[in-house]
């Protein structure tokens, strides 16, 4: 299934680094990256934050911006950040433009593309090409590809296996796919 994007229409898709860098615009000083929270007291006045390994400190506004398993979220939510869906997936991105680097199909011009195979087995592609006047920290041209299945599924622990074994695991789980496969 391709998802469609109108012609006028923009998309964006940014990676983690860039997103800080466009994030900690103008606040660059006042950000600590790689800095454990290890708990927070809210005041009138502000937000005392308590770091692993260093003082706390004293702040106007605390973002908890530190993914699915954030130790602020639950905190001031009372409860998780996510739950878990019976999916783990693995993702990974590939250069474009440079020498050796795959054709992109033509149907990732127009839109995001997923597919749901044999087995229960997913599959997301996106393509990602700067504008023509792309702010600084834009990345280099990239296609994020992404494999996703039921854990049972795989035959081991993604979060332990090397980037050369995920992508083995990743044309594992496809194996098949391309016998009777529709486009929608």
């Amino acid at each position: 299934m391709r998802l469609p994007l109108p012609p006028d229409d923009d998309v964006l898709l940014i990676g983690r680094r860039p997103l800080r860098a466009v994030l900690a615009r103008g606040v660059a000083d006042a950000v600590r990256w790689e800095t454990t929270v290890c708990g927070f007291t809210e005041h009138p006045d502000g937000v005392d934050v308590h770091l692993a390994g260093a003082r706390d400190v004293r702040v106007d506004v605390l973002v908890g911006a530190d993914g699915v398993r954030s130790r602020i979220t639950p905190a001031l939510t009372g409860r998780p950040a996510a739950r878990p869906a019976g999916v783990t997936a693995i993702a990974a991105r590939v250069p474009l433009g440079v020498p050796g680097a795959p054709p992109v199909p033509g149907d990732l011009r127009h839109g995001l593309a997923f597919g749901y195979g044999p087995r229960g087995v997913g599959v997301f592609l996106a393509l990602h090409r700067p504008g023509p006047r792309p702010a600084p920290e834009a990345e280099p041209p990239y296609l994020v590809w992404s494999v996703a299945a039921a854990p049972e599924r795989f035959s081991g622990d993604p979060a332990t296996t090397n980037p050369a074994g995920l992508v083995d695991e990743a044309r594992r789980l496809l194996r098949g796919w391309g016998r009777g496969s529709r486009r929608g």
